[in-house]
């Protein structure tokens, strides 16, 4: 059976470098749940780190949603 699986990265674009990927142990079931769910966390997150954080450093946050075999 396929999963997908949420990884989720944060970068300053002010000094080039980002944390370590942060993979989320829950699958998802199709891409676009997935993809919602990266969304959604990355408006939290950046709502958690708030506006001056965020616009000082230019943070960036990524995702991406990788296809694996689940059994």
């Amino acid at each position: 059976m396929l999963k997908f699986f949420l990884t989720i990265q944060v970068c300053s674009a002010l000094i080039g470098q980002c944390m370590n990927p942060m993979q989320l142990k829950q699958p998802f079931n199709s891409h676009y749940e997935c993809m919602h769910a990266g969304a959604l966390n990355m408006i939290e997150l950046s709502q958690n780190l708030g506006s001056e954080y965020v616009n000082e450093k230019k943070i960036i946050i990524k995702f991406t949603c990788t296809e694996q075999n689940f059994s």
